[in-house]
C-alpha cells in the first residue's frame, strides 16, 4: 500500500469548485502529495514555487502561462492543456500570458534529481478507448516511460452521453485526483464504490474528485461528454497503470487502453 501520510479533513471525496472569486484552492494534501488549483485572474505572477524535496507537474488547464526555472533552457510557454514536469531542487515561477489562466500544480515528495520536460497536448499519445456507449479519447501526458519519481497523468475526454473509466476498476495502491473541465452547462455522474459504501456524485466544470481507493466509473448526460485531467501518485517502485477490474465486469472488453487490467 502507498504511504500517503495523513489526509486533510474533507467532508466528501468530491471537492466542489469555489468559483472565480477564490484564486487558490487546495484540492488534496497529504504529507507526500498535494494538488492545487490556481485561477490566475488578478495575479500576473506566481513565484516562490518548487523546493528541494518536491517534484512538480504544472498544467495549464485553461489559458496561457509562461514557466521559468533554472533548468529549462529558456522561459517556456504553456498553452491550454500543455503539461510541464519540473524536478526537485528546481525553484520556478509562473507568469500569466492570457487575460485569465487556470493552472493545476501537483507536487510529490522526492529526493531524486531528474530533468524537466514539456508535453504539448497536441503531441500527447491519443488512444480511442472503449466501444459503443463507453467510448472516449485518452491523452497520456506522463506515462510509465516518462521520467518522474511518482507521477502518472493525462486527460480523458468522453463522447456525448457516454461512460468513461469503464469497465469499473480500482488501484487502491495509488491515489488519484480527477479535475473536471469542458462540459459547459452540462454535468456528469461520478460513481465511487468501496467495500463500505457506494456513492454517486454530480460533477460540473471545476469540480474535483479524490480517489484514494475504490472502483470508479462515470457517465455524462446526452448533451455533453465528461472530461477530466487525472493525476496519479504512486510509490517509486509501483509507478504503473495496473488496475483491478470489478469482478462483475471482467468480461467487458477495454479495447485499446492505457491501462493493464488484472
Amino acid at each position: 500500500m502507498v504511504n500517503r501520510g495523513p489526509s486533510i479533513e474533507v467532508d466528501e471525496v468530491l471537492v466542489k469548485d469555489f468559483g472565480k472569486s477564490v484564486e487558490v484552492q487546495v484540492i488534496y494534501e497529504t504529507s507526500v502529495f498535494r494538488v492545487r488549483k490556481i485561477r490566475m485572474k488578478k495575479s500576473d505572477k506566481l513565484s516562490g514555487l518548487g523546493g528541494p524535496s518536491r517534484e512538480n507537474v504544472v498544467v495549464a488547464l485553461d489559458g496561457e502561462v509562461q514557466v521559468t526555472d533554472n533548468l529549462l533552457p529558456q522561459p517556456t510557454k504553456l498553452s491550454k492543456k500543455d503539461v510541464c514536469y519540473l524536478p526537485a531542487y528546481d525553484p520556478f515561477e509562473i507568469n500569466k500570458l492570457s487575460e485569465e489562466a487556470l493552472v493545476i500544480i501537483a507536487e510529490a515528495s522526492t529526493d531524486k534529481r531528474l530533468s524537466p520536460y514539456v508535453k504539448r497536448f497536441k503531441e500527447m499519445p491519443r488512444i480511442k478507448s472503449g466501444y459503443s456507449t463507453y467510448q472516449r479519447w485518452i491523452y497520456v501526458a506522463i506515462g510509465e516511460r516518462e521520467q518522474t519519481d511518482h507521477f502518472l497523468a493525462g486527460y480523458t475526454e468522453g463522447f456525448k452521453g457516454n461512460w468513461t473509466s469503464f469497465p469499473p476498476h480500482k488501484h487502491d495502491d495509488k491515489a488519484e485526483v480527477y479535475l473536471y473541465y469542458g462540459m459547459g452547462d452540462g454535468y456528469a455522474l461520478q460513481m465511487l464504490a468501496t467495500n463500505e459504501k457506494e456513492e454517486i456524485y454530480r460533477v460540473v466544470d471545476g469540480d474535483a474528485l479524490i480517489i484514494e481507493r475504490g472502483y470508479h466509473q462515470n457517465v455524462a448526460i446526452p448533451t455533453c461528454g465528461i472530461n477530466y485531467l487525472w493525476v496519479i501518485y504512486a510509490q517509486s517502485d509501483n509507478r504503473n497503470l495496473d488496475v483491478e477490474v470489478h469482478p462483475k465486469f471482467r468480461s467487458v472488453p477495454f479495447g485499446q487502453t492505457h491501462m493493464r487490467a488484472k
